[in-house]
């Protein structure tokens, strides 16, 4: 692997990304290094990208959350992969694996049930809201744009329960590429190039993308 890479960088928040060579890092003793191949482009990237959140990245700084490769470096305390690996990567960047929500298999502290909301759209919340039975719950998952009013006096009737859901534990990566391999599922995607990702947060902003959008890096 050679001293630089080709990324999309966040300079400002809001404005259009980058597309330059930066250097490539180091693993820590602890981290493995991985050549990426493909990596899908996420409406939690434009967030990112947009500065949509609460608690907001520092920038310069380079999205991305669901990238697939080839192992190409390991720190010497790493464990469980080696050389030449192909390995997928979750959005989860640590969980130290001994405290309870970690041995539970909920080290994100999530623990959803009833209506998932995965979409962007606060729509899409309302539908899933309307659809639930008494003593329900909603787990969301997506992370619409501003704010939004809770339906309160239907909630309390018909004993909501409304709750966050932070997905992506080892358990889940597990189980998602447990399900990939089985051939159990069809991922609806398309093939993309890094240079098209301004073009593609666009049309992610205006609802027009179906499926996942994956950018090819080799």
């Amino acid at each position: 692997m050679g001293n630089s890479m080709k990324a999309a960088v966040v300079h400002e928040l809001g404005k259009p990304l980058g597309l330059e060579e930066v250097p490539v890092p180091q693993p820590n003793e602890n981290q493995v290094l991985v050549r990426i191949a493909a990596t899908g482009i996420c409406h939690t990237d434009l967030h990112a990208a947009k500065g949509d959140c609460p608690v907001k990245p520092q920038t310069p700084f380079i999205p991305g959350h669901e990238g697939v490769g080839t192992v190409a470096a390991v720190g010497r305390a790493a464990r469980g992969v080696k050389e030449g690996d192909r390995v997928g990567i979750p959005w989860l960047h640590t969980a130290r694996g001994h405290c309870p929500h970690s041995r539970t298999g909920w080290e994100t502290l999530s623990g959803a049930h009833g209506a998932l909301v995965t979409a962007e759209s606060p729509k899409a919340f309302e539908q899933a809201f309307d659809r639930l039975r008494s003593r329900g719950t909603m787990a969301l998952v997506g992370l619409p744009p501003g704010k939004m009013s809770p339906p309160i006096f239907d909630m309390v009737l018909k004993r909501i329960t409304s709750r966050g859901s932070i997905f992506g534990t080892r358990q889940d990566l597990d189980e998602a590429l447990a399900f990939a391999g089985s051939g159990s599922v069809s991922a609806h995607f398309s093939w993309n190039s890094l240079e098209s990702l301004n073009d593609i947060f666009a049309r992610m902003e205006d609802g027009k993308i179906d499926g996942r959008i994956v950018a090819n890096l080799q």
